[in-house]
């Protein structure tokens, strides 16, 4: 299947995310690496853009796992404001960077379901495992240890980061000055 450039910025390397995390905006990510990997693209690194208020933890996975995977280097750049799924986007990226304006929002991971007992217990278990896979990738995007994690960044209430504590807290790895 051949992709088609829906962005002008894509022959540059450049891809921006602003949205919410969804099953599509994913999508239209997915396929700018897939496009730049099939076409064997002379450029070094790509770059997505993103400043997201979050969204759906399958779908951003589903991007993250293209973005580990992809033989050319997936570096992101975090602006305005990331919050929920933004972060964990960002914190992906090979080398990622945050404006100096930008904040980050980091909670816990939360899901509403609804059924029958039955249909509430296999939520549970569900839930308990996309649980322990943000964890995981938080532990191994950021360096810092489970407990440190817990504490820090999925606590019970949201956690609000400027551009310099994202770094310390091993979210980003620099902040890009814009002033």
């Amino acid at each position: 299947m051949e992709y088609q450039k829906v962005n002008p910025l894509w022959d540059s390397g450049n891809f921006i995310l602003m949205d919410g995390i969804t099953d599509k905006s994913c999508l239209e990510a997915i396929n700018f690496i897939l496009y730049h990997n099939m076409k064997q693209s002379p450029l070094k690194a790509l770059t997505i853009v993103i400043n997201s208020p979050g969204g759906s933890v399958s779908a951003a996975f589903a991007l993250i796992d293209v973005m580990l995977t992809s033989k050319i280097p997936v570096n992101t750049a975090a602006i305005g404001s990331i919050a929920s799924c933004g972060v964990l986007l960002t914190m992906t990226g090979k080398h990622r960077t945050i404006s100096e304006t930008c904040q980050a929002m980091s909670h816990q991971y939360s899901w509403g379901a609804s059924g029958k007992h039955a249909d509430l217990v296999a939520s549970r278990k569900a839930q308990d495992m996309t649980d322990e896979l943000l964890l995981n990738h938080y532990v191994k995007c950021t360096g810092k240890s489970r407990s440190f994690i817990k504490k820090n960044l999925l606590p019970h209430e949201d956690v609000w980061m400027t551009a310099d504590e994202a770094v310390k807290m091993g979210i980003v790895d620099e902040v890009q000055k814009i002033y």
